[in-house]
């Protein structure tokens, strides 16, 4: 049963091996293999399975086997071709990439977009089981083919599950349910639940966050790997030394690794001074990022947002704008896609407050921003020009620092590729043992 397929992994793996070739899969159909990426809400979660899973792809190329294919859900439209195509601007890389639409209707039943994480918490309890039974008969390996549109093309190109080799989970709610799964992302879902009853003031029903946290429970003991960076949500209980951060939680052990983010190689004088401000893919902190625009232009500064957004008075610019000297600062929601650039880039992160209803990560966040001192919480009321300006141009050394701990604790900060070459290993040993 594929139930029982997808429970066989975790910590009680069994000792099968899945063997690419490179003529395929050994006892499978021939084509391409495939790897599901299956993201949580928001952008982020999309951008850094679609990493993760191009890498490992290309790991396989270089050891001359067959290139697994990347598939994921199509969850926001045009945005979301337009922000991969953006994040992989390498037609080759492109070429990797395709959108299920299937699954992204599916899966928009439990998906966060509202900003009222309660709302969110019913629902999700209430269709759980069935977008997990219509996920799992999606992706059953001996189910029939899958159809999806290439994003570099648009092409359709049907695909047989039996060429699954494995799934990169980021944020999800409800797993793709094959074997050698692999969770990538600030925190597993269980322990920010956990976390939060212990909040009682973020206004969440204990009984909602239970279930749903249960439910999580079993899904993260299925993984093959959990990997976390060593600076996340609850780095801030232990932010006098690192190094004591849990090696297991609940029973299951997690692979600490650096920022989840590519190292990115910076310019000088390309971009006129300025703060970036990244919009939140849930459509929160919407007022607080208004706010920091105002803000820039009383401060004698630019404002800069992604080119999918738009907002009065900001200037478009690509994300990789973040990288050039004349970005003093960066500004958003404080989710940790736009948190782990500003922390590889040195650069102050400028977060407005937790906002009632909102994903209480985000509560817990802050307090790692705070307590490792990588920005400021812009206040309620906003934040002045002057006060922009200075928090902007005052760089705290503990940013460099870090990045130097980081680099000497894993021998990199990207990453990416640490992850993905963990994932390599993994899918292409011959024995579990």
């Amino acid at each position: 049963m594929l139930l029982n397929m997808g429970e066989a992994v975790g910590n009680n793996v069994d000792k099968s091996r899945v063997q690419v070739g490179k003529e395929g899969i050994t006892g499978r159909s021939e084509g391409r293999p495939i790897l599901v990426l299956n993201p949580g809400h928001g952008n982020e979660p999309y951008i850094l399975a679609t990493a993760i899973g191009r890498e490992v792809s290309k790991k396989f190329a270089a050891a001359g086997e067959k290139q697994p294919i990347l598939v994921m859900p199509l969850l926001y439209g045009d945005r979301q071709r337009k922000i991969l195509l953006e994040e992989n601007p390498n037609p080759q890389d492109a070429q990797l990439l395709h959108l299920d639409e299937q699954m992204g209707e599916i899966l928009k039943g439990v998906m966060f977009g509202s900003g009222d994480f309660q709302q969110h918490l019913t629902h999700v309890n209430t269709h759980y089981d069935e977008v997990e039974k219509m996920l799992s008969e999606r992706y059953r390996l001996d189910g029939q083919s899958i159809t999806a549109r290439n994003v570099a093309t648009k092409d359709e190109i049907d695909l047989d599950p039996r060429n699954i080799i494995g799934v990169i989970e980021t944020g999800n709610r409800v797993p793709v349910k094959v074997p050698h799964r692999y969770f990538a992302f600030p925190e597993v879902l269980s322990r920010v639940l956990h976390e939060s009853m212990q909040h009682p003031e973020l206004g969440f029903s204990e009984s909602n966050m239970r279930k749903l946290a249960d439910r999580m429970l079993r899904v993260e003991a299925a993984y093959s790997q959990i990997f976390v960076p060593w600076v996340s949500t609850f780095s801030y209980q232990d932010a006098s030394d690192l190094d004591s951060q849990p090696q297991t939680i609940d029973g299951r052990s997690r692979i600490y690794t650096p920022a989840m983010k590519a190292d990115i190689p910076k310019t000088e004088g390309e971009v006129d001074p300025g703060v970036y401000i990244m919009f939140s893919g849930t459509g929160s902190a919407v007022e607080a990022n208004q706010s920091m625009v105002r803000a820039a232009h009383e401060a004698g500064i630019k404002a800069y947002t992604p080119p999918w957004e738009t907002m009065e008075g900001a200037s478009k610019m690509p994300p990789s704008a973040m990288a050039d000297s004349g970005i003093w600062a960066i500004g958003g929601r404080a989710g940790w896609g736009t948190g782990w650039q500003a922390m590889q880039l040195a650069k102050p992160w400028l977060v407005p407050p937790y906002q009632h209803g909102d994903d209480p990560e985000i509560f817990f966040n802050n307090q790692t921003i705070e307590a490792l001192r990588l920005g400021r919480l812009v206040g309620a009321g906003g934040i002045s020009g002057s006060e922009l300006s200075r928090a902007a141009q005052n760089i705290s050394p503990g940013i460099r620092s870090l990045n130097a701990a980081i680099k000497d604790r894993f021998g990199t900060t990207d990453g990416i590729q640490y992850i993905a070459d963990n994932i390599f290993q993994d899918l292409t040993q011959e024995d579990r043992g």
